[in-house]
């Protein structure tokens, strides 16, 4: 028997659809395909269920010395916190940027860039609630010296991440030099005048040429050459490399920032794709990698899961199978399909199941649970084997899992048979388990929350609990509750839809949603300490194009403890406050738009009374941009506002303190050991985790009223031309600073923070005439400059056009634009005599204003 539930909630590139772009009513008006509201309704709402990954996490990493080979090893702890078993775990090790350490009660914004991502080959089954402790090695590529992270990221072989587990690592470094490198945009013919971010998933026909833009920074004393390499997976990272495309070779002078672009041809086969940019000096990357990913149109499918529910043994028995499947990536195409499952052992088939309807094949993902027979006994561990065929027969995508239980899980797993009845039906999914983090399908980056590891943002997104979605992150996930599986919503959120305004256009996603990573909720006793709880999260809340945006995050718990399952509490509750956090942005280039932000934080908890062996943790978000007169947010119980009118999102996380009593162990005689010289240590500099990072400044100038943008541009001898000077993204990866622009005390637009324009165009030693205080974001501070003639001699003229100073003082690069001048075949007018009494400005051209 099979029971059929369509879940139509929607892959990656359907949340960045409503989030980077209109709402397309046919395939050719937006890069995303057909995705509208009342797909998103269906989608996101909770009548028509969500897809729920699995709720597996990765906790308690520990590392051991560096070897002198340079290799790391470690354990960490594998958590099955579902309901289900999960028979198909991988992990993937990879090496980030390092995060400032989170001072006590204080986020941290979560910025930092992947350096490496390494596949495990084991595969790990764990029963319901099971956790597992796994050893791991790897070696770091070369890399400067400096503190890293080392992420443990939990994956399945479809490259569906699940949870992630983050520790520091301090590196000597081998790398004689290094490049960082920024991803720029992806630049689709068809939509030249798109802003595309690099991991949006943009639909692209089949064998046809787009472009990856990415920007190289040689912040060293030395000239370096790189060969731009190009490497395309199918989905994921988890299913091996399609091909490897060096580019060619490109030198970086000392201190040179270059804007690149990589031509790729599009797969002759329909799917999702995942591309990763290097830049290698022989063998050697020497550079972070740069993410990106696209959608080839037409008939594609994919098994995203396939997991056994119940196991029997015996032949006639029925082992009960759950499957999810998605049809086309491009929103634009949709078949009929049919699904074969099979449960296999060591000796091939054991029982065979064909789904008794077509499918429809959609970017929706279906998900049903079959009873399959055994037609004899099955032999050692069992496994299974998901064909999904198009209705032309043609196979669509094939998912074979051995799944490798102990003969102690096998024993705890199998069933007793019920002869009266052995059917299970499947019913929505209307549990408080999970934020919807279906970003998977087309990511292989989502997180259960993206870190989405934001390593777009560690990363997630940015989107482990999703994050980012990095990944990840990083960005991408629906309504109904958070906290993990398991965690109380006890204020929700309006939608879009409902503001009945032109938010509706954004669909039934939620105004403000806020994730938690960590702490899972209701764990254990001694899983945290008082004064040390480990908080992650991830938030979103809309924003406009012409209006500051903003969100404020508030976290408290009850001082006298108790477990609440409502905003108050009991009573006798003491809630105190403990963290505040207010975000404010202004990048949203379509008219509605989705921010996503993401951190973490140490929570002390310390005054909750002794007395008490539990409490709750609550955490609040509430979108303070949504009129023009905004109501300060202060505290829960002055939030009235914006509770009433749904303008929050609000969970409640359970928190176990009350430690077991403490045995205390018969002594042991001491033994007096032999003293042994101590060696003289050998110094080790000390990099702080938590130091300012100066700003990158990237200078663009347009010579077309602002039509085009770029850091190299043309002119011609005695024409006039309209110029404007641009800091944001014009084309490519725009000014930015590493700590984040809005970060207090670190960023550009807080506390002093400025860019400075040599407005005048001054060649040589730049003068800064123009300065902007606490610009809001780098396409804030763009310029007219007026018409101009440009009367230089033809050769290339270097412009050193900006500066950009942050709040801890850190002053920027010096963004400049190569200027080339051509001959010009008609006799141009010279410019006239300056007065000697008067300063004139070499920059070789005349104002015409």
């Amino acid at each position: 028997m099979y029971y059929l539930h369509k879940k139509r909630v929607f892959q990656y590139i359907f949340l960045f659809a409503f989030i980077l772009s209109p709402l397309s009513s046919h395939a050719q008006t937006s890069p995303y395909g057909n995705r509208n509201s009342t797909d998103a309704q269906d989608a996101l709402s909770g009548k028509a269920g969500a897809y729920s990954p699995p709720a597996v996490y990765a906790t308690k990493t520990t590392l051991n010395p560096i070897d002198a080979s340079g290799t790391i090893s470690g354990t960490f702890t594998i958590l099955n916190n579902s309901k289900e078993t999960v028979g198909d775990i991988k992990y993937r090790v990879e090496l980030l940027e390092a995060l400032p350490e989170a001072n006590e009660n204080e986020f941290v914004e979560d910025t930092g860039r992947l350096y490496d991502s390494v596949l495990s080959k084991e595969i790990f089954a764990l029963l319901s609630g099971e956790e597992k402790v796994v050893p791991f090695t790897y070696t770091p590529p070369a890399v400067p010296a400096g503190e890293y992270r080392i992420s443990i990221q939990i994956t399945t072989s479809q490259g569906r991440d699940l949870g992630w587990d983050t520790t520091n690592v301090s590196l000597q470094g081998t790398a004689d030099s290094f490049v960082d490198l920024v991803p720029g945009n992806i630049i689709l013919p068809e939509f030249p005048d798109e802003d595309i971010p690099s991991t949006s998933g943009p639909n692209v026909s089949p064998n046809t040429t787009f472009s990856l833009e990415a920007l190289a920074i040689n912040s060293g004393d030395s000239a370096v050459t790189v060969t731009p390499t190009l490497t395309v997976y199918n989905l994921s990272t988890s299913k091996g490399a399609l091909q490897t495309i060096p580019q060619a070779s490109i030198t970086l002078t000392p201190k040179q920032e270059l804007e690149f672009t990589i031509p790729v041809t599009a797969s002759t086969t329909a799917g999702a794709y995942y591309g990763t940019v290097s830049l290698m000096s022989g063998a050697t990357r020497v550079s972070p990698i740069a993410e990106y990913r696209w959608v080839v149109r037409g008939s594609s499918g994919a098994i995203i899961s396939a997991r056994i529910n119940k196991l029997f043994t015996k032949s006639t028995e029925q082992v009960e199978v759950s499957v999810d499947y998605a049809g086309p990536a491009d929103a634009e195409t949709t078949i009929k399909g049919t699904l074969l499952i099979e449960v296999i052992d060591a000796n091939g088939v054991a029982g065979t199941f064909t789904v008794p309807e077509q499918l429809e094949l959609t970017d929706g993902i279906g998900s049903g649970i079959a009873q399959v027979p055994l037609t004899r006994d099955l032999v050692g561990t069992p496994g299974l084997r998901v064909t999904l065929k198009a209705e032309d027969g043609s196979i669509l995508d094939v998912y074979e899992v051995a799944i490798p239980l102990t003969d102690e899980q096998l024993k705890t797993l199998v069933q007793v048979a019920d002869p009266v009845n052995t059917d299970t039906k499947a019913t929505g999914s209307k549990q408080l388990a999970f934020y919807l983090l279906v970003a998977s399908l087309l990511v292989g980056l989502l997180a259960l929350v993206l870190h989405m590891h934001n390593k777009k943002h560690s990363t997630a997104v940015p989107l482990g609990l999703l994050l980012v979605l990095s990944t990840l992150f990083t960005i991408t996930h629906g309504v109904l509750a958070a906290g993990n599986g398991a965690g109380i919503e006890v204020v929700s959120p309006i939608t879009f839809i409902e503001t009945q305004t032109g938010w509706g256009d954004l669909g039934n996603k939620p105004v403000i949603e806020v994730f938690i990573n960590r702490p899972f909720h209701d764990m254990k006793v001694g899983t945290y300490s008082k004064n040390a709880v480990p908080f992650e999260y991830r938030i979103e809340y809309g924003a406009c194009k012409n209006a500051i945006a903003g969100t404020k995050i508030l976290v408290r718990f009850d001082k006298n403890g108790g477990k609440h399952s409502n905003l108050t509490g009991s009573g006798s509750s003491d809630w105190k406050q403990i963290l505040a956090r207010t975000f404010r942005t202004h990048n949203c280039r379509s008219h509605f738009c989705v921010i996503s932000r993401s951190g973490r934080a140490k929570l002390n908890l310390s005054a909750l009374n002794a007395e008490a062996p539990d409490t709750t943790l609550q955490i609040g978000s509430f979108w303070v941009n949504n009129e023009r007169k905004q109501v300060d947010v202060d505290s829960f119980e002055t939030a009235g506002y914006y509770i009433d009118r749904k303008y929050a999102h609000i969970v409640n996380m359970w928190l176990n303190f009350l430690d077991p009593p403490t045995i205390t162990p018969t002594p042991s005689p001491t033994l007096t050991p032999t003293p042994t010289p101590t060696p003289t240590p050998t110094p080790t500099p000390t990099i702080p985790t938590d130091a300012n990072r100066a700003p990158w400044a990237v200078a663009r100038m347009s010579i077309d009223n602002g039509v085009t943008f770029s850091s190299n541009v043309t002119v011609t001898q005695g024409e006039r031309v309209n110029v404007r000077i641009a800091a944001g993204s014009k084309g490519g990866r725009g000014s930015f600073d590493p700590d984040g622009w809005d970060t207090v005390g670190k960023g550009v637009s807080v506390g002093g923070g400025k860019i400075e324009w040599n407005n005048n165009l001054w060649l040589g030693e730049p003068r800064f005439e123009k300065t902007f205080t606490n610009p809001k974001s780098p396409g804030a501070t763009e310029m007219n400059l007026g018409d101009k003639i440009f009367y230089l001699a033809p050769g290339v003229y270097t412009y050193n056009l900006l500066k950009i100073t942050d709040a801890g003082g850190l002053v920027s690069n010096i963004g400049k634009v190569t200027l080339t001048v051509i001959a010009n075949l008609t006799t141009p007018t010279p410019p006239p005599t300056p007065t000697p009494t008067v300063q004139f400005n070499p920059g070789g051209f005349v104002e015409t204003r």
